[in-house]
């Protein structure tokens, strides 16, 4: 299993050898769902678990400020692990909007915070997905491109019903 942390330390990402079986590209989930995926279920049980975001890839864990990678890190491990040999498939049944706000939250906000920007999302109708980009971003002269080549692609990659992000105009 590949292992990768982002820049900031709270998110970590998990890429089993061979991908998670999925019904759908992807799957965001924080303590307040009531009735997650077992595999869901068993990381967000796991003391200092934020969220999760599971992908055809493998699972983003997002891990509470305080909490410690050397406490989560083998426990999340053996999670994930468990539930490949088991052969599971995920099957979910979770709105656009939801699939959007996770994959905006641990794998794009991140990558933006990098160079000193923020994202919001702030809607979705008919395949267009509304962002407000913040922080450096506003007046960037590369805005569009990261929004096109990054954020667009990025969502396009994890939900197939994303057609086009654009920014959302205040």
């Amino acid at each position: 299993m590949k292992i990768e942390t982002l820049n900031d330390g709270d998110i970590m990402h998990f890429y089993p050898d061979n991908g998670l079986k999925m019904a759908d590209e992807c799957a965001f989930y924080d303590k307040s769902d009531l009735n997650p995926p077992s595999l869901a279920e068993g990381v967000l049980g796991l003391v200092g678990v934020e969220n999760i975001l599971m992908t055809f890839e493998g699972v983003s864990v997002s891990k509470e400020k305080n909490a410690r990678w050397e406490d989560i890190k083998p426990f999340v491990m053996t999670e994930i692990a468990d539930f490949v040999e088991e052969g599971k498939k995920l099957n979910h049944n979770q709105d656009i909007k939801t699939q959007i706000q996770g994959v905006i939250a641990l794998k794009i906000r991140p990558m933006i915070q990098k160079d000193g920007g923020g994202i919001v999302f702030k809607g979705y109708n008919d395949g267009i997905v509304r962002v407000e980009l913040q922080g450096k971003c506003v007046g960037c002269p590369h805005s569009q491109n990261t929004l096109k080549n990054g954020v667009e692609k990025i969502l396009k990659t994890y939900i197939k019903q994303v057609k086009a992000v654009e920014k959302d105009e205040i």
